[in-house]
């Protein structure tokens, strides 16, 4: 596992620090990290236009040179890029702590509790990262391969000879049957809810007579043969789950 972390910060030393104390403990853990950081926010965008990729930002909330753009705006550029990446904020300023939530924010360090914070939130990240490890699928392309998250997954639809993975990062076809990928994925979280369609029960937020409402306000098609065991799975994944 490589940890590929960015960190903004327009104190020097303290930029120094947390990037120090970060390296020592992934060592401990017996990570690899690659560490890139930057003194100003926009120098981060820079880098996130040149699509360069992160799993992690360690964020200050507010910088002397940035007064017109902070933490919470970039955070929500981030989440333009990408919606999996983790981002803690490590800053003075606690005011911010609804907002961090809403850009979806792991976790939140005050600076004066720089160390332990930190620590505490690398070993979370890690955990979290290995556990997101364990469940995806890989789409494999002519170019590149791309590992995709479950969690991030909404559906799956049959288009001829094609499936297309429908995702919080977008869509991605694999020549393959419908039948082929849910016995590739192996997980309760899917469930055929008609012959052409696969869905995320995570992402399922109701079920009403034929029809699933999935979270990012899609509306699948249930068939009829398939109410009850939909409504069975869907049933069976909540009770684990709650």
């Amino acid at each position: 596992m490589v940890l590929k972390m960015a960190i903004v910060d327009d104190d020097t030393l303290f930029l120094q620090d947390i990037e120090k104390i970060s390296y020592e403990f992934l060592k401990k853990e017996k990570v690899i990290a690659s560490i890139d950081t930057f003194t100003s926010h926009r120098m981060l965008l820079y880098e996130l236009d040149e699509d360069s990729y992160y799993d992690l930002f360690l964020l200050d909330i507010e910088m002397k040179d940035d007064n017109d753009i902070n933490g919470i705006q970039i955070a929500k550029r981030i989440r333009e890029y990408n919606r999996d990446s983790i981002i803690i904020f490590v800053t003075s300023h606690m005011k911010y702590t609804l907002d961090a939530f809403k850009v979806i924010a792991f976790r939140y360090i005050p600076k004066n509790e720089l160390k332990k914070g930190l620590e505490e939130a690398l070993q979370e990240t890690i955990k979290e990262l290995h556990e997101r490890e364990k469940s995806f699928y890989l789409i494999e392309t002519i170019t590149k391969y791309t590992k995709l998250y479950y969690t991030n997954i909404y559906y799956i639809y049959k288009v001829g000879k094609y499936s297309i993975f429908v995702s919080t990062t977008g869509e991605y076809k694999v020549r393959k049957s419908l039948a082929t990928v849910f016995k590739e994925l192996n997980s309760l979280e899917f469930v055929f809810v008609e012959r052409g369609f696969i869905a995320n029960i995570t992402h399922i937020d109701r079920m009403e007579d034929e029809k699933v409402f999935m979270d990012n306000g899609i509306v699948l098609k249930v068939s009829r043969p398939q109410i009850h065991m939909v409504k069975e799975k869907i049933a069976e994944y909540w009770g684990e789950n709650t």
